[in-house]
């Protein structure tokens, strides 16, 4: 696939995502989605159409939006999907503050790895895994709210649709090591997020298995197409092993 038609696959599941949001808000060529029980970057922003040409009005108005909800503006975009709306948020102000490599496997690709030893990796749907799962990534990516019941419905509502959580533990102590999670696929399309590991149990391959067992699991229920993001190439290596390859980047604009 081209990284054109990617692009747009990306895209596409991006607004069908922030739709499934029952309270999700369009102002003019934009989505926006907001959580009402935290202001966590990660889970309020908004999305452009594919070619959308926002004017200063709807850029505007996209601000208010989430200054009223006491939110930072902040948009998520396929690089390159939609170049003048890019440019009119520098031009108001926003700044590019993540620029990160996108990647992909297909049905054909995915890679089956093993577990690492010691470690015991399935798929959840507990609370009291979906609450271990949501802690180990908090842990991970610096999120100082405890895990609690809406995390528990945000995660319960995703595998209602046909998402999945995977949970790594140490198997002599049950302890809760790594977590990921897939989305439902949408259009064929689904997206592996939030794969964390402990940094006790860091570089075991964890991460990796992780991916893979949910990769694997995703194209067996219709997604032909997984994919995530990386930091860097050490994160990117990761992915590599379980079958991934480059295939485009997603940007973040956020107004300080």
């Amino acid at each position: 696939m081209s990284v054109a038609g990617f692009s747009l696959l990306v895209a596409d599941y991006m607004r069908t995502d922030i739709t499934r949001r029952a309270d999700y808000i369009r102002v003019g060529p934009f989505l926006v989605g907001l959580a009402p029980h935290t202001a966590s970057l990660g889970y309020n922003y908004a999305t452009p159409s594919v070619d959308a040409r926002p004017s200063q009005a709807d850029i505007a108005e996209l601000i208010s939006v989430f200054v009223a909800h006491d939110r930072t503006p902040r948009i998520e975009a396929v690089a390159g999907a939609a170049p003048d709306a890019e440019a009119a948020l520098i031009a108001a102000g926003f700044s590019m503050d993540q620029r990160l490599a996108t990647l992909a496997c297909g049905v054909d690709e995915a890679i089956a790895l093993a577990t690492p030893d010691g470690i015991a990796i399935q798929l959840v749907s507990a609370d009291k895994d979906l609450l271990d799962a949501v802690d180990v990534q908090n842990e991970a990516y610096g999120e100082p709210a405890p895990a609690g019941p809406h995390d528990v419905d945000r995660l319960r509502a995703m595998i209602d649709r046909g998402g999945m959580v995977a949970l790594a533990r140490d198997a002599s102590t049950g302890r809760p090591c790594g977590a990921g999670l897939v989305t439902d696929p949408q259009a064929g399309v689904a997206e592996v997020a939030a794969v964390a590991t402990h940094a006790a149990y860091r570089r075991r391959g964890i991460a990796s298995s992780l991916a893979s067992l949910l990769t694997r699991s995703a194209h067996e229920r219709a997604a032909a197409l997984v994919f995530l993001d990386v930091v860097g190439p050490a994160e990117e290596a990761v992915y590599l092993r379980a079958g991934y390859r480059r295939s485009g980047e997603r940007v973040w604009y956020t107004l300080r």
